[in-house]
């Protein structure tokens, strides 16, 4: 074939690939929306997707809105976090789901965005499954424990999974481990606060995590005086 033609070739093939994507109508939006300024936090939400869709699947109401403010350390560990603005059910399930590591920072900041779900869109959306679905099957509550994937000062980014299952979940989420630079009466303040927060129990034949509220009250308050 001629130069020419094998040229004249290409560009008609090219055409006919654009006018035929331009036929093709554009994907329909996800069930979630955030917005944010934070490239960091808006990355973090991302990879949680599933996370916040299965919280939002257990509550009522066709959309869901809610304003997220964290603030991280240096390593991109996340210190204050609330998710408020819908359910307090919601709220507590998503501040769970969403703490841990964010990936990318460069040092200590804080950052805010807001999150719409579309449950509407939700029948059509993957299952949501961070890695866990096969690590929770239970018959009763005694089937089920705790696994934090993340040691620090107190065990953080928990996830509950069949006892049975424990190696298998280590296996899967490699504990992290950050170095604790804490002690004395201040870690024990911070120890005792935590404990109890966190629960896991057997729902429709699935471990769950209960986040329960911290009891604001300082527990070494009183101890030494007369």
């Amino acid at each position: 074939m001629p130069r020419t033609l094998a040229l004249a070739a290409v560009a008609l093939a090219a055409l006919t690939s654009t006018a035929a994507a331009k036929r093709m109508p554009p994907p329909p939006p996800g069930p979630v929306t955030i917005t944010s300024t934070s490239r960091p936090l808006t990355d973090h939400l991302a990879a949680h997707e599933a996370a916040l869709i299965a919280c939002a699947k257990r509550e009522r109401g066709a959309v869901l809105k809610a304003t997220v403010l964290v603030r991280w350390d240096a390593d991109g560990t996340t210190g204050a976090l609330r998710v408020g603005g819908s359910t307090a059910r919601f709220g507590r399930c998503a501040t769970a789901a969403l703490r841990g590591q964010i990936p990318g920072v460069s040092g200590r900041a804080s950052a805010r965005a807001k999150l719409v779900i579309d449950r509407k869109r939700l029948g059509g959306a993957p299952r949501p499954d961070d890695g866990t679905a096969a690590l929770a099957g239970c018959q009763v509550d005694s089937d089920c424990t705790i696994y934090f994937r993340t040691s620090a000062c107190v065990p953080t980014d928990p996830i509950a999974v069949a006892t049975s299952q424990l190696d298998r979940a280590r296996a899967l989420f490699p504990p992290k481990h950050i170095e604790c630079a804490m002690g004395g009466p201040q870690y024990e303040r911070l120890r005792r606060q935590n404990e109890g927060r966190w629960t896991a129990s057997c729902v429709a034949a699935r471990c769950e995590l209960r986040e329960h509220a911290i009891d604001p009250r300082d527990p070494l308050d009183g101890l030494g005086k007369p």
